[in-house]
Parts: structure tokens; C-alpha cells; sequence
């Protein structure tokens, strides 16, 4: 087993079970709606040298770090806890050497000992590995098993039943909904309780599901807690503009006595599903409430003093907002066109203009003010919020964080630790706080102290990655190598992703004459963090350089994956794969061979076949090379020879081949219509779409060739 890499979304994780030969063991896959996968479905890998071992072990799935996905996908196998109650559950992490509280807390409800429930961070082996099918597949259907795996919750009988009960969201601003705090003003007056669920424990949280309660909520993770409701229970549904079908499939399974109200407005600047924001419409709301009961006062309304355009002001600015999140994050805007990171700073120096005094907004323009425009352009914008004016909340801290990090790169340190030291006396245990805080001490030169700052929050038990990392940099200084070598150990274990964390690792280890050790952090980190082309290019380098010439050609692979339309990559790789004989010599192609040559190629030609009927594609792949490198211009050899490619996994190589024989003048409809497949299986849609279209142009009369080009949703021209 190996710890997942976190894939787009929450989906197509890397990571996952392999089979002693590397391949990916199917039942072990997470089955989503629309036939997508939580783990990614294709993958192999070698299997890596471990110590971890273990004699048997239950598959339990991926522990996502998200409640709502955790709660329905991380259960989906807990229906066979009755007969294997015993054994050790497994559950892959994205590298976290143990389970969050509220995930522990959760299991433990559900029936699973704390004891047997072991995280899998790293590599682990399992001589016999238990797989219990998922009982249910997120937004498509969901069993009588899993039911009853919430049915048999670990619930001690009723607490404080007859409750009217609201899952407030007020504490979070993802899918932020403007004019819930107004709502809950309301409910609160008329006698509900307001409840932010997130400060329950999992016990709790269940229970106000299980208790003979009404529970009303805007829709979102907090509603997955209905898994825990007893046959009619009364549930009561706020659509945040569209209601999800994972919901009908839930409250259909636990048979809940459910209502569904559209409750949002439709405001100019339209919300985006699931990310919002969204602005909620109070009059339609309250006079839903009221028709259907749930309001006992007949009086009770709207303050006077909320303000319908102030509202409006307010969704505007987190609408403005959560654009410049998505641009930033996702290069797409708010429709799904695509976008650069940098335009993302336009939408964000909006919502600080219509919302100067919100610390949240205000924090974010200034960051990305920061990578985009530079250290005075960010200056400016902190100039807004008259910081002598903040008060003590978290984005009030924050605010004084990006003060300090703007005045230590202009290189005023007195200004910086001042700042530093207000953010941290607000969250003392906030470990970024701490660290810009130690960071300032020690360009002061107060190493001593920046030390012991940092050890203040390591003994706290908050100490993340960065750190560690600042410890071993300050125990260096001061001459200690193997304290300092053990707190950058420390710091890669707790952030595997972080590049820099890696390299001073490894610069570390070389320094201490354990060059394996630093090879193997290297590749630990690279295989979990996917998108590191300058240290994936300097692995090949050094492989070539240390004589494994084969390992070389595996980093520029994944090089090439990582950039694809990278021409220095595709260069690097095309000589490799060359210098390998994993790619076919096309020198022949300017000069046709002769008719001895040409009938040699077909018989080597065929004998590749032979290799592949049998499904021996590794022996038929090099044959297949020989026969198109005599004569590549055959296009039956040369459509065999990338069909074997394709299988044996190598796509990204024949892609390059591919490339390289159309530089040399030989497009042809089925050549195109072949790389049209091959970035559709690599995942690059637009590309794979464009070759369609080419390989349409040029075969117009091929059915097969227009078809797929029609797949697409685009015309074939006469």
C-alpha cells in the first residue's frame, strides 16, 4: 500500500494498493458517479524497499481531509466491521502519520476500535490484504449495508430529544452564503438553537441527527450527518442553488421525512455551484419557514436594520472574492475558461475596494499583491487598513503576518518583529506566526532567542514542516550538524510536499556523506509531489551523470509529463529515448529502402505480432521498433509500433514519435487521429480535441476518423 498524492479536487489520487508485480489492485478503487474514480485507475509502480510489514489487514479506503467526503467514502467499507472487527483497518493518508481527531472520532462512533485503526503514510506491506467492496458510490447509489453501518452507531440512547435545530456555516468562508447570519438572528429569536457542528464531537454531531430533533441547514457537508437519522426523521433542506442528487440518494436510503427549498437569490453576478458564493433570499426563506411551520412566532422577522444593498454589497465583494481564489488556484475563471494566475489579482483588489475593513478580503489581496505585483504594491494595499486599528481576530492576525513578511523584504526588521510579535501574541500557537516571528529575530542576529521561539512551539506539540526547517537552519548556525540534520528529517516527515524542505534534506545528507539516504528523499518526494519539473530535471541529470542512464529517461518522462509542449524537455527525452534504442531511427525516412529491406521490415513486422497475440507486449515492443526504423514510412508497421507503445503504457514516448514524424512531413489523417487518442489517455483534452480536428481535415472520408472527431461535440466541414 502507498499513501495517496493529492490529484485534482479530491480526485484521481496517485497512491493506492499494488499486487506483488506493481500493478493496481481494481477492487481497491473508490467508484464515483459518471464513472470517474477517487484513485487514479491506471498506475504501476515498482514496489519500494520497506520494513513496514504486516500479516493481514482489512483495505478501509482513503482518509480524506475533507468531512464531507470522509464521512460518506471513507465508511463505504465499515458494512463488514461485524466480521472483521479484529483486524487492522488500513487507511491511506496524503502522507500524515496519523488521523485527524474528528476522523478517529468518527470511526470509533461507527464501531472501529482506535486500536486497529492504522494510518498508511508511507509504503507498507500486507501479506493478506481483506478488500470489502464499497457500499457506496458517491452521487449514484448507496446499499442496505451501508445503512446500516450508521445504524449500528456506537449511540448511547437520547440526549435532549424535541430540539429545532440549525447546522450553521457562519464559521466558514468556503461556499460563503451572504445573509445567513440575518437567518440565524431570526431562527435564534423563535427559539432555535444555532449550531455550529464542527465545534461537536463526532458523538454529538450524530446525536443531533439520532435525537427526536427537527434539523434544518443550509445544504453542505453538515447534512452528510443524516446517515445517522433514524427512519422519519424530519430534515429540512436549504438549496444553496441546485440541490445535489447525493442528497435524494441519502435521505431516500435512511428514509428521511425530507424537505427541499430553493433558498437563494439570483443575483447579477451569478454563483458558482459548490464554490458559491451565494446570497441567500430572506423574504422567500421566512415565508417558506412560516408556510410550512417551523416559525412558532408569528411576529418574528427581519431586523430593521439589515440592509438588502448592504447585502448585495457583501455578495458582490465575496463573489469578487472567490473569482480571484478560483483564477489563482485553478487558472480558470468563473465560467471555466481558461485564465492566468495573474489575473486573478484584478478581482481580488475588487472585493478590497468594496470591502476594505474585512481582514479576510483585505489578507488575500495583499498576498496576492505580493507574489504578483511585488513588496511596495503590497505595502500599499496593508495602507488601506489602518493596522494600529485592528483588533484581536484570526484575519486581524493575519493582516499583521503580511505586515511583517512586506517590512522584512523591504529590510525593516525593527517594523517586521513588531508586527510579528502583535500577530503572535494573537495566536500563539499558530505556527506561521511563530515562525515569521523567529525569522525577524534572526536577521536581527538574535539566534538564541529565534531558537527559542521555536522550541517554545515544538514543545507545544502545533510545530509543522517550516519549523522544523527553521530550527535546523538555526541550529546550524550555531554548530550543532546532527541536531540540525534531525529537525530537517523532522520537517520533511511532517511536510512532504514542500520543495524547499526537501532540497536543504538532501543538501543535508550529501553533506554527511549519505548520498543513498538523499537519493531516496529525492524520489519520495517526487513521487508525491507530481509538478516538480526543476528538480525532476536536475534527478535526470545527476542519474546520467552517477551512469544509470534508464533512470534518467524515467525522470524525463515524467518531465515531459509535467510540460508537455516543453520543447527542451521534449528534446532531452527524444535524445534519451534515442540513446536507449527505445525510439526508432527514422533516418530512413530520406532515404527509402530498398525492396530487400522493405520485405525484411514486414517479417520482423509479423514476428512483433506473434509477441503481442500473446500478450507478450514487452518482447514485441523492441521487434516493432526494428521493423519501423527500416521502414518508417509504412504506415501498417509504424500503426502497429505506437499501439504497442500504447499499451505497454508508453504514450508520453509515442507521442514524442509521433511529434517527430510530422516535423519530418508525414502527417496523415491516422496518424493524427492516433495522437488524438494518445492525449485524450494522457488527459489532455484540448490537445486531443485539436488533433481530431486535424486528422478530420485530412481523412475526411475515414468513418472511424470523423466519428471520433465528432465525440467532441464539433461538425465535420464537407
Amino acid at each position: 500500500l502507498r499513501a495517496t498524492i493529492e490529484g485534482n479536487l479530491l480526485e484521481e489520487l496517485a497512491g493506492g494498493a499494488f499486487a506483488p508485480d506493481g500493478t493496481l489492485l481494481d477492487a481497491t478503487l473508490q467508484p464515483r458517479s459518471d464513472g470517474r474514480n477517487a484513485i487514479k485507475p491506471k498506475q504501476s509502480i515498482a514496489l519500494p524497499p520497506t520494513s513496514r510489514q504486516l500479516p493481514k489487514a482489512v483495505f478501509g479506503g482513503i482518509a480524506f481531509d475533507h468531512f464531507g467526503h470522509f464521512l460518506l467514502e471513507a465508511t463505504a467499507r465499515l458494512w463488514a466491521l461485524p466480521e472483521l472487527a479484529g483486524l487492522p483497518w488500513l487507511f491511506l493518508t496524503d502522507g500524515r502519520e496519523t488521523l485527524k481527531e474528528y476522523q478517529l472520532g468518527f470511526l470509533e462512533v461507527l464501531g472501529l476500535d482506535r486500536g486497529n485503526i492504522v494510518p498508511v503514510a508511507d509504503a507498507c506491506l500486507i501479506e493478506e490484504l481483506v478488500v470489502p467492496a464499497p457500499s457506496f458510490v458517491y452521487h449514484h447509489h448507496a446499499t442496505h449495508a451501508y445503512r446500516d453501518t450508521f445504524r449500528r452507531a456506537r449511540l448511547k440512547a437520547r440526549t435532549k430529544p424535541g430540539r429545532r435545530i440549525f447546522l450553521s456555516r457562519s464559521q466558514t468562508t468556503i461556499a460563503l452564503t451572504v445573509g445567513e447570519r440575518e437567518l440565524e438572528d431570526v431562527l435564534a429569536h423563535d427559539g432555535w438553537e444555532v449550531v455550529i457542528p464542527e465545534q461537536l464531537t463526532p458523538s454529538q454531531q450524530a446525536h443531533l441527527f439520532r435525537d427526536d430533533n427537527v434539523v434544518m441547514g443550509l445544504q453542505g457537508s453538515a447534512m452528510h450527518l443524516g446517515l445517522f437519522a433514524p427512519a422519519g426523521r424530519k430534515v429540512v433542506h436549504l438549496c444553496r442553488g441546485q440541490a445535489y442528487r447525493g442528497y435524494y440518494v441519502l435521505d431516500d436510503l435512511m428514509e428521511a421525512d425530507a424537505t427541499y427549498f430553493q433558498a437563494m437569490a439570483s443575483p447579477p453576478l451569478a454563483s458558482k455551484p459548490i464554490t458559491g458564493p451565494f446570497l441567500l433570499d430572506l423574504d422567500a426563506t421566512l415565508g417558506f419557514l412560516r408556510e410550512h411551520g417551523l416559525l412558532r412566532s408569528r411576529t418574528v422577522g427581519l431586523s430593521s436594520a439589515v440592509d438588502h444593498a448592504t447585502l448585495q454589497d457583501d455578495y458582490r465583494a465575496w463573489w469578487h472574492y472567490t473569482e480571484s481564489q478560483i483564477r489563482f488556484h485553478r487558472q480558470i475563471d468563473h465560467d471555466g475558461n481558461a485564465v492566468s494566475a495573474e489575473s486573478a489579482l484584478a478581482s481580488a483588489l475588487t472585493a478590497a475596494e468594496l470591502r476594505p475593513r474585512n481582514s479576510e478580503i483585505l489578507s488575500h489581496a495583499a498576498a496576492l499583491t505580493l507574489k504578483i505585483e511585488g513588496v511596495d504594491a503590497a505595502a500599499a494595499v496593508l495602507e488601506r487598513c489602518g493596522l494600529d486599528e485592528l483588533g484581536d481576530s484570526a484575519a486581524d492576525a493575519q493582516l499583521l503576518h503580511f505586515r511583517s513578511m512586506v517590512d522584512d523584504m523591504r529590510g525593516d526588521y525593527p517594523a517586521a518583529l513588531a508586527a510579528a510579535e502583535r500577530a503572535q501574541a494573537m495566536a500563539p500557537t499558530n505556527p506561521a506566526y511563530t515562525n515569521q516571528k523567529a525569522t525577524i529575530l534572526y536577521r536581527l542576529g538574535r539566534v538564541e532567542e529565534a531558537e527559542a521561539v521555536i522550541n517554545a512551539l515544538v514543545a507545544s506539540g502545533k510545530a509543522i514542516g517550516v519549523n522544523h526547517y527553521l530550527l535546523s537552519i538555526l541550529q546550524e548556525q550555531r554548530g550543532d550538524a546532527a541536531a540540525s540534520l534531525a529537525s530537517a528529517r523532522q520537517a520533511v516527515r511532517l511536510d512532504r510536499h514542500d520543495e524547499s524542505l526537501c532540497r536543504r534534506l538532501v543538501a543535508l545528507l550529501r553533506g554527511a556523506g549519505e548520498a543513498d539516504a538523499a537519493r531516496a528523499v529525492l524520489e519520495d518526494f517526487l513521487e508525491r509531489n507530481s509538478g516538480s519539473l526543476a528538480l525532476r530535471l536536475e534527478m535526470a541529470d545527476r542519474e546520467q551523470a552517477e551512469g544509470r542512464p534508464g533512470v534518467a529517461v524515467e525522470h524525463l518522462r515524467r518531465a515531459h509529463r509535467i510540460a508537455p509542449d516543453d520543447v527542451s524537455v521534449q528534446q532531452r527525452l527524444v535524445e534519451a529515448l534515442h540513446a536507449q534504442k527505445l525510439l526508432p531511427d527514422l533516418s530512413a525516412l530520406d532515404q527509402p529502402p530498398n525492396d530487400a529491406v522493405r520485405e525484411q521490415s514486414v517479417m520482423i513486422y509479423r514476428r512483433s505480432l506473434w509477441f503481442a497475440e500473446d500478450n507478450r507486449v514487452e518482447e514485441a515492443l523492441p521487434i516493432a521498433a526494428v521493423a519501423a526504423g527500416l521502414n518508417p514510412d509504412n504506415e501498417t508497421i509504424m500503426q502497429n509500433y505506437l499501439g504497442l507503445m500504447m499499451r505497454a503504457g508508453r504514450g508520453l514516448d509515442a507521442r514524442l514519435l509521433i511529434s517527430e514524424l510530422i516535423q519530418r512531413g508525414r502527417e496523415t489523417g491516422s496518424l493524427l487521429y492516433v495522437l488524438s487518442l494518445i492525449e485524450g489517455e494522457l488527459g489532455f483534452a484540448q490537445a486531443a480535441r485539436r488533433a481530431a480536428r486535424r486528422a478530420a481535415e485530412l481523412a475526411p472520408d475515414n468513418h472511424f476518423i470523423t466519428e471520433h472527431y465528432q465525440r467532441f461535440g464539433a461538425p465535420v466541414e464537407a
